[in-house]
C-alpha cells in the first residue's frame, strides 16, 4: 500500500552483524573446569579462586548488559515500524478527506448549475 500512496519506507538503522569467528579447538575448552578446581580445593590458591569468582561475576554482568542492549534495539525497530504505519494511515486519511472535499464541491457546483 505505501507504493500506492507514493511513500518510501524509512531506512533501517545499522544492525551489528553476528560474526562467526574460527576459534581453534584448544581455546574452546577451558584448561581447568570449575569442577576440577573444586575437587582440588585444598590445593587451589586463594588468589586463583578469587580471580575465578570475579571473572564469573563479570561474565554474568556482561551477559545482562548484552541482553538489555539487544532488547532496546529490537524495541526501537518495532517503534519505527509502528510510526511508519501511523504515517501511512495519516496519508490515507488525507486522501479520503481531500477527495470528499473535491467531490462535494463538484456536486455543489453541478446542483447550482442545473437548478
Amino acid at each position: 500500500m505505501p507504493w500506492l500512496l507514493f511513500m518510501r519506507k524509512p531506512q533501517k538503522r545499522y544492525k551489528p552483524k553476528e560474526y562467526a569467528l574460527e576459534v581453534p579447538e584448544k581455546y574452546k575448552q577451558p584448561r581447568e573446569t570449575l569442577r576440577d578446581l573444586l575437587i582440588n580445593r585444598e590445593k587451589l590458591p586463594v588468589k586463583k579462586l578469587v580471580q575465578l569468582l570475579i571473572l564469573e561475576r563479570i561474565l554474568d554482568d556482561v551477559k545482562i548488559i548484552n541482553s538489555i542492549s539487544k532488547n532496546e534495539f529490537e524495541d526501537e525497530i518495532e517503534a519505527r515500524e509502528w510510526q511508519y504505519m501511523g504515517i501511512v494511515f495519516d496519508r490515507i486519511a488525507l486522501y479520503v478527506c481531500a477527495s470528499f472535499v473535491v467531490i462535494s464541491t463538484i456536486a455543489l457546483f453541478l446542483s447550482a448549475a442545473v437548478g
